[in-house]
């Protein structure tokens, strides 16, 4: 799995259960991989954000 995939699915788990440090790692951690802040904001509604479509 490419890394920054993997990353929004942890920023996503993280956001879930709630776990305010692992949201912010992985948010940091994808800004690092260079995803664009349109596409780490989505992480909250991911199913309305045009970039969940490929």
């Amino acid at each position: 799995m490419r890394q920054d995939v993997a990353e929004l699915a942890g920023s996503r788990a993280s956001r879930i259960n709630g776990c305010g440090a692992c949201a912010h790692g992985h948010t940091a951690n994808l800004r690092e991989a260079g995803v664009s802040e349109e596409r780490v904001a989505a992480v909250a509604a991911w199913w309305h954000a045009p970039s969940s479509r490929g």
